[in-house]
């Protein structure tokens, strides 16, 4: 049976869940240490394991997101979850713990590092590299080949666009 533990019952939390049953997870709990939702305190993840085949972080403070990350990865596989209704092309990576929401486009070549979440409708466009720990708000953009530090968050409706300058005629085919 696929199951996930999700670290963070809070809102995201929520959202990443009914994510997971919509990608085929049959069983989904949280950790957290102020939800009555939840089956356990994070310090308490090492008696979970054997339990749930995989975790994700869905919390959007990206310091308590690695903090949260690494310490599970002792224990359980780090999950990546990608909306049925998200674009993510054949050629992009993912890395372990990312997030795609549905809605959101991940263009062919661009990289998402570890535990980074695109939101809904967010664009991460062709050979962009988006950093570790880094979230992509709902409606963003992040330009071809612009690079999103790690930790970043590119807030909603906005464009990144930290690319050198192309030199005009370079790239064309005329």
């Amino acid at each position: 049976m696929k199951n996930l533990l999700i670290v963070g019952a809070g809102e995201y939390g929520q959202l990443v869940r009914e994510t997971a049953y919509e990608c085929g997870y049959q069983k989904v709990e949280f950790l957290d240490d102020n939800s009555e939702l939840a089956v356990g305190r994070v310090d308490e993840f090492e008696k979970f394991s054997g339990m749930y085949s995989e975790f994700i972080v869905a919390v959007g403070n990206s310091e308590v997101r690695r903090k949260a990350a690494e310490k599970l990865e002792t224990v359980f596989p780090l999950a990546t979850i990608v909306h049925p209704k998200a674009y993510v092309c054949g050629t992009a990576k993912l890395s372990a713990g990312c997030i795609v929401e549905a809605c959101s486009v991940v263009n062919a070549g661009a990289v998402l590092g570890k535990c980074s979440f695109v939101n809904a409708g967010a664009v991460v466009n062709h050979n962009s590299i988006v950093g570790d720990y880094s979230q992509i708000d709902c409606n963003a953009v992040v330009a071809a080949r612009a690079e999103v530090p790690e930790g970043t968050k590119v807030l909603s409706c906005t464009v990144w666009n930290t690319k050198p300058a192309m030199p005009v005629g370079e790239g064309t085919f005329f």
